[in-house]
Protein backbone atom coordinates (compact mmCIF):
# COMPACT_ATOMS: atom_id res chain seq x y z
CA UNK A 1 0.00 0.00 0.00
CA UNK A 2 1.22 3.48 -0.86
CA UNK A 3 0.61 6.68 1.04
CA UNK A 4 -2.20 7.59 -1.37
CA UNK A 5 -3.84 4.19 -0.94
CA UNK A 6 -4.38 3.69 2.80
CA UNK A 7 -4.97 0.21 4.12
CA UNK A 8 -8.49 -0.70 5.18
CA UNK A 9 -9.28 -0.64 8.89
CA UNK A 10 -8.75 -3.81 10.84
CA UNK A 11 -11.90 -5.83 11.50
CA UNK A 12 -13.42 -5.57 14.94
CA UNK A 13 -12.67 -8.37 17.33
CA UNK A 14 -15.55 -10.68 18.33
CA UNK A 15 -17.29 -9.39 21.44
CA UNK A 16 -15.71 -5.93 21.21
CA UNK A 17 -17.88 -2.97 22.20
CA UNK A 18 -19.36 -1.01 19.33
CA UNK A 19 -19.59 2.17 21.43
CA UNK A 20 -17.24 4.98 20.45
CA UNK A 21 -14.49 6.07 22.82
CA UNK A 22 -15.75 8.12 25.75
CA UNK A 23 -19.23 6.51 25.96
CA UNK A 24 -18.20 3.81 28.42
CA UNK A 25 -19.61 4.29 31.93
CA UNK A 26 -16.18 4.64 33.69
CA UNK A 27 -15.38 7.50 31.31
CA UNK A 28 -18.25 9.50 32.79
CA UNK A 29 -16.66 9.45 36.24
CA UNK A 30 -13.52 10.99 37.66
CA UNK A 31 -10.46 8.93 36.74
CA UNK A 32 -9.25 9.09 40.35
CA UNK A 33 -12.58 7.68 41.54
CA UNK A 34 -12.43 4.84 39.02
CA UNK A 35 -8.81 4.03 39.91
CA UNK A 36 -9.37 4.06 43.68
CA UNK A 37 -12.64 2.14 43.49
CA UNK A 38 -11.17 -0.59 41.32
CA UNK A 39 -8.23 -0.96 43.67
CA UNK A 40 -10.32 -0.66 46.82
CA UNK A 41 -12.80 -3.44 46.09
CA UNK A 42 -9.89 -5.82 45.38
CA UNK A 43 -8.09 -5.27 48.67
CA UNK A 44 -8.03 -7.95 51.33
CA UNK A 45 -9.68 -5.64 53.84
CA UNK A 46 -12.76 -5.03 51.69
CA UNK A 47 -13.15 -8.63 50.53
CA UNK A 48 -12.62 -10.10 54.01
CA UNK A 49 -15.00 -7.69 55.72
CA UNK A 50 -17.65 -8.18 53.03
CA UNK A 51 -17.54 -11.97 53.42
CA UNK A 52 -17.55 -11.76 57.22
CA UNK A 53 -20.51 -9.36 57.07
CA UNK A 54 -22.52 -11.79 54.95
CA UNK A 55 -21.71 -14.70 57.28
CA UNK A 56 -22.62 -12.66 60.37
CA UNK A 57 -25.87 -11.48 58.78
CA UNK A 58 -26.88 -15.02 57.85
CA UNK A 59 -26.15 -16.24 61.37
CA UNK A 60 -28.06 -13.38 62.97
CA UNK A 61 -31.12 -13.75 60.76
CA UNK A 62 -31.13 -17.54 61.15
CA UNK A 63 -31.07 -17.22 64.93
CA UNK A 64 -33.85 -14.63 64.76
CA UNK A 65 -35.96 -17.02 62.67
CA UNK A 66 -35.45 -19.80 65.20
CA UNK A 67 -36.38 -17.51 68.08
CA UNK A 68 -39.51 -16.31 66.24
CA UNK A 69 -40.52 -19.92 65.45
CA UNK A 70 -40.33 -20.79 69.15
CA UNK A 71 -42.29 -17.70 70.15
CA UNK A 72 -39.37 -15.88 71.74
CA UNK A 73 -38.39 -12.22 71.75
CA UNK A 74 -36.92 -11.27 68.37
CA UNK A 75 -35.35 -8.10 69.79
CA UNK A 76 -32.72 -10.08 71.70
CA UNK A 77 -30.20 -10.02 68.85
CA UNK A 78 -30.83 -6.44 67.75
CA UNK A 79 -27.80 -5.03 69.52
CA UNK A 80 -25.52 -7.68 68.03
CA UNK A 81 -27.01 -7.08 64.57
CA UNK A 82 -26.26 -3.35 64.60
CA UNK A 83 -22.83 -3.85 66.14
CA UNK A 84 -21.90 -6.18 63.29
CA UNK A 85 -23.22 -3.65 60.79
CA UNK A 86 -21.55 -0.66 62.42
CA UNK A 87 -18.04 -2.06 62.84
CA UNK A 88 -17.13 -2.19 59.13
CA UNK A 89 -19.06 0.95 58.23
CA UNK A 90 -17.84 3.19 61.06
CA UNK A 91 -14.40 1.72 61.77
CA UNK A 92 -12.76 -0.66 59.34
CA UNK A 93 -13.44 1.07 56.03
CA UNK A 94 -12.79 4.63 57.29
CA UNK A 95 -9.62 3.50 59.07
CA UNK A 96 -8.29 2.10 55.79
CA UNK A 97 -7.95 5.70 54.54
CA UNK A 98 -5.38 6.72 57.16
CA UNK A 99 -2.50 6.00 54.77
CA UNK A 100 -4.12 7.07 51.52
CA UNK A 101 -2.47 10.43 50.78
CA UNK A 102 0.75 9.71 52.65
CA UNK A 103 1.14 6.50 50.66
CA UNK A 104 1.04 8.49 47.43
CA UNK A 105 3.60 10.93 48.85
CA UNK A 106 6.03 8.20 49.90
CA UNK A 107 5.65 6.38 46.58
CA UNK A 108 6.33 9.63 44.66
CA UNK A 109 3.25 9.11 42.49
CA UNK A 110 1.59 12.47 43.10
CA UNK A 111 3.83 14.14 40.51
CA UNK A 112 2.60 11.72 37.87
CA UNK A 113 -1.01 12.38 38.83
CA UNK A 114 -0.47 16.16 38.68
CA UNK A 115 0.77 15.77 35.09
CA UNK A 116 -2.84 15.03 34.17
CA UNK A 117 -5.65 17.59 34.40
CA UNK A 118 -6.57 16.51 37.92
CA UNK A 119 -6.28 19.19 40.58
CA UNK A 120 -5.31 18.52 44.17
CA UNK A 121 -8.91 18.76 45.33
CA UNK A 122 -10.13 16.34 42.66
CA UNK A 123 -7.48 13.85 43.76
CA UNK A 124 -8.56 14.03 47.41
CA UNK A 125 -12.27 14.11 46.59
CA UNK A 126 -11.90 11.10 44.29
CA UNK A 127 -10.18 9.09 47.01
CA UNK A 128 -12.80 10.05 49.57
CA UNK A 129 -15.73 9.29 47.27
CA UNK A 130 -14.24 5.89 46.44
CA UNK A 131 -14.13 5.08 50.16
CA UNK A 132 -17.67 6.35 50.61
CA UNK A 133 -18.81 4.19 47.68
CA UNK A 134 -17.35 1.12 49.37
CA UNK A 135 -19.35 1.95 52.50
CA UNK A 136 -22.41 2.38 50.29
CA UNK A 137 -21.86 -1.12 48.91
CA UNK A 138 -21.88 -2.46 52.46
CA UNK A 139 -25.11 -0.61 53.17
CA UNK A 140 -26.73 -2.05 50.05
CA UNK A 141 -25.63 -5.53 51.13
CA UNK A 142 -27.39 -5.05 54.49
CA UNK A 143 -30.73 -3.88 53.02
CA UNK A 144 -32.09 -7.38 52.20
CA UNK A 145 -31.51 -8.48 55.79
CA UNK A 146 -33.39 -5.42 57.06
CA UNK A 147 -36.38 -6.35 54.90
CA UNK A 148 -36.20 -9.94 56.12
CA UNK A 149 -36.14 -8.76 59.75
CA UNK A 150 -39.23 -6.67 59.00
CA UNK A 151 -41.15 -9.70 57.70
CA UNK A 152 -40.08 -11.74 60.73
CA UNK A 153 -41.80 -9.15 62.90
CA UNK A 154 -41.06 -6.86 65.81
CA UNK A 155 -39.02 -4.40 63.73
CA UNK A 156 -39.91 -0.89 62.56
CA UNK A 157 -38.44 -0.75 59.05
CA UNK A 158 -38.58 3.06 58.84
CA UNK A 159 -36.59 3.44 62.06
CA UNK A 160 -33.96 0.92 61.00
CA UNK A 161 -33.58 2.55 57.58
CA UNK A 162 -33.10 5.90 59.33
CA UNK A 163 -30.45 4.36 61.60
CA UNK A 164 -28.66 2.87 58.61
CA UNK A 165 -28.73 6.27 56.93
CA UNK A 166 -27.19 7.95 59.99
CA UNK A 167 -24.50 5.27 60.01
CA UNK A 168 -23.74 6.01 56.37
CA UNK A 169 -23.52 9.72 57.18
CA UNK A 170 -21.17 9.00 60.08
CA UNK A 171 -19.04 6.84 57.81
CA UNK A 172 -18.75 9.71 55.33
CA UNK A 173 -17.58 12.09 58.08
CA UNK A 174 -15.11 9.60 59.56
CA UNK A 175 -13.75 8.76 56.09
CA UNK A 176 -13.17 12.47 55.46
CA UNK A 177 -11.45 12.78 58.86
CA UNK A 178 -9.17 9.85 58.05
CA UNK A 179 -8.48 11.32 54.60
CA UNK A 180 -7.46 14.63 56.14
CA UNK A 181 -5.16 12.92 58.62
CA UNK A 182 -3.63 10.74 55.89
CA UNK A 183 -1.83 13.78 54.46
CA UNK A 184 0.31 14.05 57.61
CA UNK A 185 3.30 11.90 58.66
CA UNK A 186 2.55 8.46 60.12
CA UNK A 187 3.52 9.53 63.65
CA UNK A 188 0.82 12.19 63.70
CA UNK A 189 -1.66 9.75 62.21
CA UNK A 190 -0.98 7.14 64.87
CA UNK A 191 -1.33 9.76 67.59
CA UNK A 192 -4.75 10.77 66.27
CA UNK A 193 -6.03 7.23 65.75
CA UNK A 194 -7.32 7.18 69.34
CA UNK A 195 -9.34 10.34 68.64
CA UNK A 196 -10.69 8.67 65.51
CA UNK A 197 -11.79 5.57 67.45
CA UNK A 198 -13.43 7.72 70.14
CA UNK A 199 -15.36 9.56 67.43
CA UNK A 200 -16.54 6.28 65.95
CA UNK A 201 -17.66 5.00 69.34
CA UNK A 202 -19.56 8.22 69.98
CA UNK A 203 -21.45 7.62 66.72
CA UNK A 204 -22.04 3.89 67.21
CA UNK A 205 -23.06 4.00 70.87
CA UNK A 206 -26.17 6.23 70.58
CA UNK A 207 -27.35 4.29 67.53
CA UNK A 208 -27.25 0.95 69.35
CA UNK A 209 -28.83 2.54 72.43
CA UNK A 210 -31.72 3.93 70.37
CA UNK A 211 -32.37 0.55 68.76
CA UNK A 212 -32.20 -1.44 72.00
CA UNK A 213 -34.56 0.89 73.82
CA UNK A 214 -36.93 0.97 70.87
CA UNK A 215 -37.03 4.75 70.67
CA UNK A 216 -37.58 6.45 67.36
CA UNK A 217 -35.32 9.30 66.25
CA UNK A 218 -38.31 11.57 65.78
CA UNK A 219 -39.20 11.48 69.49
CA UNK A 220 -36.00 13.23 70.59
CA UNK A 221 -34.74 14.89 67.41
CA UNK A 222 -36.65 17.63 65.66
CA UNK A 223 -36.39 18.73 62.03
CA UNK A 224 -34.13 21.65 62.95
CA UNK A 225 -31.64 19.34 64.66
CA UNK A 226 -31.70 16.93 61.71
CA UNK A 227 -30.94 19.77 59.32
CA UNK A 228 -28.23 21.02 61.66
CA UNK A 229 -26.66 17.55 61.91
CA UNK A 230 -26.60 17.24 58.12
CA UNK A 231 -25.05 20.69 57.76
CA UNK A 232 -22.43 19.97 60.44
CA UNK A 233 -21.55 16.69 58.74
CA UNK A 234 -21.14 18.50 55.43
CA UNK A 235 -18.99 21.20 57.02
CA UNK A 236 -16.68 18.71 58.75
CA UNK A 237 -16.36 16.66 55.57
CA UNK A 238 -15.52 19.70 53.47
CA UNK A 239 -13.07 20.99 56.07
CA UNK A 240 -11.13 17.73 56.31
CA UNK A 241 -10.99 17.38 52.53
CA UNK A 242 -9.62 20.91 52.30
CA UNK A 243 -7.03 20.08 54.98
CA UNK A 244 -5.80 17.14 52.91
CA UNK A 245 -5.88 19.21 49.72
CA UNK A 246 -3.84 22.02 51.26
CA UNK A 247 -1.09 19.55 52.18
CA UNK A 248 -0.53 18.37 48.59
CA UNK A 249 -1.61 21.43 46.59
CA UNK A 250 0.92 23.84 45.04
CA UNK A 251 1.75 26.94 47.15
CA UNK A 252 0.01 29.16 44.58
CA UNK A 253 -3.42 27.77 45.52
CA UNK A 254 -5.40 29.44 48.30
CA UNK A 255 -7.18 26.78 50.32
CA UNK A 256 -7.28 28.90 53.47
CA UNK A 257 -10.10 30.92 51.93
CA UNK A 258 -12.20 27.77 51.45
CA UNK A 259 -11.66 26.70 55.07
CA UNK A 260 -12.59 30.10 56.44
CA UNK A 261 -15.67 30.29 54.23
CA UNK A 262 -16.73 26.93 55.69
CA UNK A 263 -16.46 28.48 59.16
CA UNK A 264 -18.60 31.40 58.00
CA UNK A 265 -21.09 28.93 56.57
CA UNK A 266 -21.23 27.14 59.92
CA UNK A 267 -22.01 30.41 61.68
CA UNK A 268 -24.82 31.16 59.22
CA UNK A 269 -26.28 27.70 59.74
CA UNK A 270 -26.23 28.14 63.52
CA UNK A 271 -27.70 31.63 63.20
CA UNK A 272 -30.59 30.59 60.96
CA UNK A 273 -31.44 27.49 62.98
CA UNK A 274 -31.15 29.49 66.20
CA UNK A 275 -33.72 31.98 64.89
CA UNK A 276 -36.05 29.22 63.68
CA UNK A 277 -35.88 26.87 66.68
CA UNK A 278 -34.92 27.18 70.32
CA UNK A 279 -33.46 23.67 70.67
CA UNK A 280 -30.43 24.00 68.42
CA UNK A 281 -27.77 24.86 70.97
CA UNK A 282 -25.94 21.65 70.09
CA UNK A 283 -25.63 22.81 66.49
CA UNK A 284 -24.20 26.12 67.72
CA UNK A 285 -21.55 24.34 69.77
CA UNK A 286 -20.58 22.05 66.88
CA UNK A 287 -20.29 24.91 64.39
CA UNK A 288 -18.32 26.92 66.95
CA UNK A 289 -15.92 23.98 67.36
CA UNK A 290 -15.48 23.88 63.57
CA UNK A 291 -14.75 27.61 63.51
CA UNK A 292 -12.21 27.27 66.34
CA UNK A 293 -10.42 24.51 64.41
CA UNK A 294 -10.31 26.72 61.29
CA UNK A 295 -8.92 29.62 63.31
CA UNK A 296 -6.24 27.41 64.89
CA UNK A 297 -5.12 26.15 61.47
CA UNK A 298 -4.99 29.68 60.09
CA UNK A 299 -3.01 31.09 63.01
CA UNK A 300 -0.31 28.44 62.54
CA UNK A 301 -0.09 28.98 58.79
CA UNK A 302 2.96 30.82 57.39
CA UNK A 303 2.46 33.84 55.18
CA UNK A 304 2.89 33.41 51.42
CA UNK A 305 3.62 36.35 49.13
CA UNK A 306 2.80 34.83 45.74
CA UNK A 307 1.06 37.44 43.53
CA UNK A 308 -1.42 34.93 42.11
CA UNK A 309 -2.89 34.49 45.61
CA UNK A 310 -3.77 38.18 45.77
CA UNK A 311 -4.91 38.72 42.18
CA UNK A 312 -8.52 37.37 42.50
CA UNK A 313 -9.22 39.80 45.34
CA UNK A 314 -7.20 42.78 44.08
CA UNK A 315 -8.98 42.76 40.71
CA UNK A 316 -12.32 43.41 42.45
CA UNK A 317 -11.28 46.79 43.81
CA UNK A 318 -11.51 48.08 47.33
CA UNK A 319 -14.23 45.64 48.41
CA UNK A 320 -12.28 42.65 47.13
CA UNK A 321 -9.15 43.76 48.96
CA UNK A 322 -11.11 44.16 52.19
CA UNK A 323 -12.46 40.63 51.85
CA UNK A 324 -8.95 39.44 51.06
CA UNK A 325 -7.76 40.88 54.37
CA UNK A 326 -9.67 37.99 55.95
CA UNK A 327 -9.07 35.28 53.35
CA UNK A 328 -5.42 35.60 52.31
CA UNK A 329 -3.37 32.58 53.47
CA UNK A 330 -1.24 33.30 56.50
CA UNK A 331 -1.39 34.02 60.19
CA UNK A 332 -1.64 37.80 59.73
CA UNK A 333 -5.11 37.50 58.13
CA UNK A 334 -6.16 34.78 60.56
CA UNK A 335 -5.80 37.23 63.48
CA UNK A 336 -8.66 39.58 62.44
CA UNK A 337 -10.66 36.59 61.18
CA UNK A 338 -10.36 34.94 64.60
CA UNK A 339 -11.38 38.10 66.43
CA UNK A 340 -14.42 38.59 64.18
CA UNK A 341 -15.39 34.92 64.45
CA UNK A 342 -15.32 34.96 68.24
CA UNK A 343 -17.25 38.22 68.30
CA UNK A 344 -19.96 36.79 66.04
CA UNK A 345 -20.28 33.51 67.94
CA UNK A 346 -20.12 35.36 71.25
CA UNK A 347 -23.14 37.43 70.24
CA UNK A 348 -24.97 34.29 69.06
CA UNK A 349 -24.18 32.38 72.26
CA UNK A 350 -25.31 35.30 74.36
CA UNK A 351 -28.53 35.52 72.33
CA UNK A 352 -29.15 31.83 73.07
CA UNK A 353 -28.46 32.47 76.80
CA UNK A 354 -25.32 30.31 76.79
CA UNK A 355 -22.91 33.04 77.93
CA UNK A 356 -24.95 34.47 80.74
CA UNK A 357 -22.94 32.92 83.57
CA UNK A 358 -19.48 34.03 84.67
CA UNK A 359 -18.12 30.48 84.32
CA UNK A 360 -19.16 30.31 80.65
CA UNK A 361 -17.56 33.72 80.05
CA UNK A 362 -14.27 32.46 81.50
CA UNK A 363 -14.38 29.44 79.18
CA UNK A 364 -15.06 31.61 76.14
CA UNK A 365 -12.35 34.19 76.84
CA UNK A 366 -9.82 31.51 77.84
CA UNK A 367 -10.44 29.66 74.58
CA UNK A 368 -9.75 32.83 72.61
CA UNK A 369 -6.57 33.42 74.59
CA UNK A 370 -5.47 29.83 73.99
CA UNK A 371 -5.46 30.60 70.27
CA UNK A 372 -3.90 34.06 70.42
CA UNK A 373 -1.18 33.84 73.12
CA UNK A 374 1.10 31.22 71.47
CA UNK A 375 0.90 33.00 68.12
CA UNK A 376 1.71 36.34 69.75
CA UNK A 377 4.77 34.89 71.49
CA UNK A 378 6.03 33.14 68.35
CA UNK A 379 5.57 36.14 66.06
CA UNK A 380 7.01 38.62 68.57
CA UNK A 381 10.03 36.58 69.67
CA UNK A 382 10.69 34.27 66.70
CA UNK A 383 9.10 35.89 63.63
CA UNK A 384 11.24 33.87 61.20
CA UNK A 385 10.55 30.48 62.77
CA UNK A 386 9.78 27.97 60.03
CA UNK A 387 7.91 25.56 62.29
CA UNK A 388 5.56 27.80 64.21
CA UNK A 389 3.23 24.88 64.92
CA UNK A 390 5.95 23.13 66.97
CA UNK A 391 6.43 26.19 69.20
CA UNK A 392 2.65 26.57 69.41
CA UNK A 393 2.32 23.02 70.75
CA UNK A 394 5.24 23.51 73.16
CA UNK A 395 3.59 26.58 74.67
CA UNK A 396 0.32 24.69 75.01
CA UNK A 397 2.07 21.78 76.75
CA UNK A 398 3.78 24.17 79.17
CA UNK A 399 0.39 25.71 79.96
CA UNK A 400 -1.08 22.28 80.65
CA UNK A 401 1.86 21.45 82.93
CA UNK A 402 1.40 24.72 84.80
CA UNK A 403 -2.31 24.01 85.29
CA UNK A 404 -1.62 20.52 86.63
CA UNK A 405 1.05 21.87 88.97
CA UNK A 406 -1.32 24.54 90.25
CA UNK A 407 -4.08 22.00 90.93
CA UNK A 408 -1.63 19.67 92.71
CA UNK A 409 -0.37 22.53 94.91
CA UNK A 410 -3.96 23.51 95.62
CA UNK A 411 -4.98 19.99 96.71
CA UNK A 412 -1.77 18.91 98.49
CA UNK A 413 -0.07 22.03 99.82
CA UNK A 414 -3.30 24.00 100.30
CA UNK A 415 -1.84 26.98 98.47
CA UNK A 416 -3.49 29.21 95.92
CA UNK A 417 -1.66 29.38 92.59
CA UNK A 418 -4.77 29.67 90.46
CA UNK A 419 -4.54 33.42 89.94
CA UNK A 420 -0.91 33.54 88.69
CA UNK A 421 -1.50 30.50 86.47
CA UNK A 422 -4.66 32.06 85.04
CA UNK A 423 -2.52 34.45 83.01
CA UNK A 424 -1.96 31.41 80.77
CA UNK A 425 -5.35 31.02 79.05
CA UNK A 426 -5.11 27.27 78.47
CA UNK A 427 -4.14 26.74 82.10
CA UNK A 428 -7.06 28.92 83.19
CA UNK A 429 -9.36 26.85 80.97
CA UNK A 430 -8.21 23.62 82.61
CA UNK A 431 -8.51 25.07 86.10
CA UNK A 432 -12.01 26.30 85.30
CA UNK A 433 -12.99 22.82 84.12
CA UNK A 434 -11.76 21.41 87.45
CA UNK A 435 -13.52 24.13 89.44
CA UNK A 436 -16.61 24.55 87.26
CA UNK A 437 -18.84 25.12 90.29
CA UNK A 438 -16.79 28.06 91.54
CA UNK A 439 -16.27 31.41 89.86
CA UNK A 440 -13.15 33.46 90.51
CA UNK A 441 -13.24 37.11 89.50
CA UNK A 442 -9.44 37.30 89.60
CA UNK A 443 -9.24 34.39 87.16
CA UNK A 444 -11.50 36.14 84.66
CA UNK A 445 -9.54 39.38 85.03
CA UNK A 446 -6.21 37.61 84.44
CA UNK A 447 -7.48 35.83 81.33
CA UNK A 448 -8.98 39.02 79.93
CA UNK A 449 -5.72 40.91 80.41
CA UNK A 450 -3.78 38.16 78.64
CA UNK A 451 -6.21 38.14 75.71
CA UNK A 452 -6.08 41.93 75.37
CA UNK A 453 -2.27 41.97 75.51
CA UNK A 454 -2.01 39.15 72.96
CA UNK A 455 -4.37 40.93 70.57
CA UNK A 456 -2.42 44.19 70.85
CA UNK A 457 0.90 42.42 70.24
CA UNK A 458 -0.49 40.61 67.20
CA UNK A 459 -1.96 43.80 65.75
CA UNK A 460 1.42 45.49 66.23
CA UNK A 461 3.49 42.75 64.60
CA UNK A 462 1.12 42.47 61.64
CA UNK A 463 1.98 45.99 60.43
CA UNK A 464 4.98 44.75 58.44
CA UNK A 465 2.94 41.85 57.06
CA UNK A 466 0.20 44.19 55.86
CA UNK A 467 2.78 46.32 54.05
CA UNK A 468 4.03 43.27 52.18
CA UNK A 469 0.44 42.28 51.45
CA UNK A 470 -0.28 45.68 49.85
CA UNK A 471 2.90 45.39 47.80
CA UNK A 472 1.84 41.91 46.66
CA UNK A 473 -1.59 43.26 45.68
CA UNK A 474 0.00 46.00 43.60
CA UNK A 475 2.34 43.49 41.97
CA UNK A 476 -0.55 41.19 41.15
CA UNK A 477 -2.41 44.06 39.46
CA UNK A 478 0.66 44.90 37.37
CA UNK A 479 0.95 41.29 36.26
CA UNK A 480 -2.74 41.23 35.41
CA UNK A 481 -2.56 44.26 33.06
CA UNK A 482 0.87 43.50 31.62
CA UNK A 483 0.81 43.14 27.81
CA UNK A 484 1.64 39.74 26.39
CA UNK A 485 5.15 39.13 25.16
CA UNK A 486 5.60 39.47 21.38
CA UNK A 487 5.86 36.23 19.48
CA UNK A 488 8.41 36.23 16.67
CA UNK A 489 8.33 33.80 13.83
CA UNK A 490 11.17 31.32 13.84
CA UNK A 491 13.63 31.85 10.96
CA UNK A 492 13.27 29.48 8.10
CA UNK A 493 16.31 27.27 7.65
Amino acid sequence: MTAADPSPPAPALPGASALPAGNDFPDWLSPMLVKELRQGVRTRVFVTMFILLQVAMLMTVSLTLLVAANGGDTQAGTGFFWTVVGLPILFVLPLSNLGSINGEIRANTLELIFLTRLTAFRIVAGKWFASFTQCLLFVCAVLPYLVLRYFIGGVDLAVELAILGWMLLGSAVLSAFAMGMSAYPPRVVRALTALFIMGGLSLLGPVVDVVIRGATPGTAVGPALIVGALCCAGLVTGLMLEVATARIAPPAENHSAAMRLLAVGGFLVALVLGLVSNGTTGVTFYTFAIAVAVCAVGLCEPARWIPSLFRPFALRGWGGRMVGRLLYPGWYTAVPFTLLTFAAFGALLRHQHLLGSASASIWFVALLGTLLLPVALVQALMPRAKRALVFYLVICLLSVAAAILAMVCDNVLKTRFETPVSFLPLAALIVQMDHSSTVATARFTAVTCTVAASALVLLAVTVRAWRRARAAEAESLQLAVAPPLPVHDAPVA
